[in-house]
């Protein structure tokens, strides 16, 4: 795989993609957030720096777009889990389904079963 200088937007969509701040990519290439910023910075403009080869070639490793030899690796799809309910909410829900007709009765019926059953008992 021949790998070549990225593009500042090459540069900023591995690290939106990753979800890293810039602070936290800087972190891990061991640099600066200013160079970051530079690095992303628009091509042609003075404040636009050229990322360092090695820095990319650190970046794609460390985050496992690519393998120590060189070839991309295909990134696995992430998965994002509901928030608007907990986990346990669609599981409550279908249990609730299949009980019995007695549960979803009013109160005033479930006092009266409950008063037969006892009277079953004793």
């Amino acid at each position: 795989m021949n790998i070549q200088p990225p593009q500042p937007d090459e540069v900023r969509g591995l690290r939106e993609r990753h979800t890293l701040k810039q602070a936290e990519f800087a972190s891990l290439l061991h640099s600066s957030v200013r160079t970051v910023q530079h690095w992303e910075a628009t091509a042609g403009t003075p404040e636009h720096r050229k990322m360092p080869l090695a820095s990319w070639e650190l970046a794609l490793l460390k985050l496992g777009e690519m393998d120590l030899d060189g070839e991309a690796i295909t990134p696995k799809p992430k998965v994002k889990r509901q928030r608007n309910r907990p986990a346990g909410a669609k599981v409550a829900k279908k249990l609730a389904a299949k009980l019995p007709v007695v549960a979803k009765a009013p109160p005033s019926e479930i006092e009266r079963l409950r008063a037969l059953a006892k009277a079953k008992l004793d």
